[in-house]
């Protein structure tokens, strides 16, 4: 069964305003959407991809009434010289996104794994996921909780870059010699793990040595690895994890049963209302874990 996005859809997914898609359809037939009984507009996932590559070309000086008289093949050719562009730029950033967002909601493999590769050869594989992959996955975040995003579409983009993590994290020889150890593990009930695999291989990146418990982890089973391995840090997330009390309440046993104990938690402190914790250090992305570990 095919997949259909209304006007609305196109426009989260996008940027692209609904008043600006309608203009398109009637002054350049740009698309050339299905209607429903009741006569509402719904687009298919090939429309969807021309939005999300005519978006791009836009936000890269291509002007609309070029664009629109450009074949698929020609707009694919484009799509790909903006990607070789060698300068890091912000604009540049937000190009690989909208290109792996087209790749997660068309199921398209073969399309990440060749922006992968790119991504991977103009950054290395360090500032790929800091600067490209988790804030991909930060506006995933978003547009599932929008409900712009099916769950299906989620389980495919992460289970793809849980791939690369976990060949990247392999390919990194521990340092049984360093001075520095950090436990990671997310709380019992806990199940979204990407961003603690993310934690894991920048742990290691930085010679530092990292204990991965993962996920769903019983709080006495943490307790007793701790007085095992007697770590320096702990480092947690809270993704899908309880309600606000219940995040907050988790935080306060960790203190209580840990006291003196480096606890970092991957959550912006405003989340908690006021009810944050000054122990406590929190991480607001990955650039802020980076910072932690090169201090």
């Amino acid at each position: 069964m095919s997949q259909f996005y209304t006007i609305r859809d196109l426009e989260s997914l996008s940027g692209i305003k609904a008043h600006t898609i309608r203009i398109w359809e009637k002054r350049y037939e740009l698309l050339i959407p299905d209607r429903t009984d009741t006569n509402i507009r719904r687009y298919d996932t090939e429309q969807l991809r021309k939005v999300l590559n005519v978006a791009l070309l836009l936000q890269n000086g291509h002007k609309i009434s070029k664009v629109s008289e450009m074949s698929d093949a020609e707009i694919a050719s484009h799509i790909c010289t903006v990607s070789s562009s060698s300068e890091i730029t912000d604009q540049l950033v937000e190009n690989q996104i909208n290109q792996l967002t087209t790749a997660m909601i068309t199921f398209d493999e073969r399309l990440f794994d060749k922006l992968f590769s790119t991504i991977i050869l103009r950054l290395g594989l360090h500032d790929a996921f800091v600067k490209i992959l988790y804030p991909f996955l930060e506006k995933v975040g978003v547009l599932w909780c929008v409900g712009e995003v099916n769950p299906a579409m989620e389980h495919f983009i992460t289970n793809l870059v849980k791939q690369k993590l976990f060949c990247a994290i392999d390919g990194l020889i521990p340092d049984e010699s360093s001075n520095e150890t950090w436990l990671l593990f997310l709380p019992s009930g806990e199940f979204h793990e990407i961003g603690l695999l993310l934690s894991s291989f920048l742990v290691r990146s930085s010679g530092k040595r990292s204990i991965y418990l993962g996920q769903d982890v019983p709080f006495e089973s943490l307790a007793s690895t701790i007085t095992e391995v007697k770590p320096d840090h702990l480092l947690t997330f809270f993704v899908r994890y309880g309600s606000e009390n219940e995040q907050v309440q988790y935080q306060q046993n960790l203190l209580d049963r840990f006291p003196g104990q480096k606890i970092h938690v991957a959550a912006d402190p405003i989340r908690f209302n006021g009810k944050a914790f000054k122990e406590i250090d929190y991480l607001k992305s990955a650039a802020d874990l980076v910072a932690r570990l090169n201090a």
